[in-house]
């Protein structure tokens, strides 16, 4: 199953699958806690919060696999936090810019 995200400029979307709570489930303690505090984050609405958390797990040393769990949270959470925003949520305009994420979902390349 995979929510696909409304691109623009002709080029297909980049598709968002489920995202995989059990990734991280054979990595450090250190990198499964950050990973956790990620869902956690999300999972209150706080996909700024949890955005960021990702950004940072992506710079440690996980494997390929992880890594591609952790980019599709990071697209969930930015297709959330867009759709927030949209819907006229001015506090999710205001954490867009601070975190730097663009009002247009990306496309495949």
């Amino acid at each position: 199953f995979a929510i696909l995200c409304v691109g623009c400029g002709g080029k297909k979307p980049e598709t968002i699958k489920k995202i995989d709570p059990a990734a991280f489930d054979s990595a450090t303690p250190e990198i499964k806690q950050k990973w956790d505090l990620a869902l956690e984050q999300s999972s209150t609405n706080g996909f700024s919060s949890a955005i960021l958390t990702l950004r940072l797990l992506a710079r440690e040393n996980v494997t390929q696999e992880q890594y591609a769990a952790l980019r599709n949270a990071m697209l969930n959470y930015e297709d959330q936090l867009r759709k927030i925003a949209k819907a006229g949520d001015e506090d999710a305009k205001k954490e867009m810019e601070r975190i730097g994420v663009s009002p247009n979902p990306p496309t495949a390349k």
